[in-house]
């Protein structure tokens, strides 16, 4: 869907992935748009394609022993950094938001030619004190910046599945995202949902959760329950029924 940002694998996916999928006895698809993906563009059968949706750690990615209620603080972004993933509508939404002070946290690839990219436009537009990239960081620290988020905002155009939407829930940040592709699937009631192509939207979205305390309690307890449906546990167990069931 997007060569540009792939190019060292786009002639693979193009060219020798459809022979292998053909060839397959069983695909495991990650989301039921990913295997809707593959019907249209690889012309697989349905009935070839197995959805298994994946986990995360509950044992990592979880609330902490007490959820302290903190000041409007940041809202976070996590994941690369590449055009479909719609961050500069992000930031542009930030800049609707003066009024509130609070910033915008990334984590993500700083060293791509997009994040230079972005980084002007936030120069250029006297945001410097309010978007701030974090490049990189391990997993506990990760974990911290979910907890203390106001939300986590998820702008994609295009996921798979869009993982760090549940990590976030699992730690119990209210979820606001865009309504394209996997993410209202994976997500289902328990994220707020906006146009990722209306910068207004987005704002207005982010806008309604920081003043509203009742939608984010709201968000947070939907979250934390859509969470659970999501376990390595889980994923491994129907992998291997379905691995069984091909002896």
């Amino acid at each position: 869907l997007y060569p540009e940002e792939y190019p060292r694998i786009k002639h693979y996916m193009k060219y020798l992935l459809p022979i292998l999928v053909q060839n397959s006895t069983k695909i495991v698809s990650v989301s039921e748009n990913t295997k809707k993906d593959l019907i249209e563009y690889y012309k697989v059968r349905e009935d070839k394609i197995v959805v298994i949706h994946p986990g995360v750690d509950l044992k990592v990615f979880n609330p902490g022993i007490q959820r302290i209620e903190k000041q409007t603080e940041y809202i976070l972004y996590v994941g690369a950094l590449r055009r479909y993933k719609n961050l500069l509508n992000l930031i542009k939404a930030m800049e609707r938001l003066k009024s509130f002070d609070i910033k915008l946290i990334v984590v993500g690839d700083d060293k791509s030619e997009l994040y230079k990219e972005l980084f002007n436009y936030v120069k250029g537009h006297d945001l410097v004190d309010r978007i701030v990239f974090l490049g990189y960081v391990d997993r506990s620290t990760l974990v911290n910046l979910y907890r203390g988020a106001v939300a986590f905002v998820f702008p994609s155009l295009h996921e798979g599945f869009g993982l760090p939407a549940i990590e976030a829930m699992a730690c119990g940040c209210p979820v606001i995202a865009s309504n394209r592709a996997s993410i209202p699937e994976v997500c289902g009631d328990s994220a707020l949902y906006f146009d990722p192509q209306d910068v207004n939207d987005i704002a207005s979205k982010i806008s309604m959760v920081i003043k509203d305390k009742n939608l984010r309690r709201s968000l947070i307890s939907k979250g934390l329950e859509r969470a659970k449906l999501y376990t390595w546990e889980r994923s491994a167990d129907q992998l291997l029924r379905l691995l069984t069931s091909m002896l």
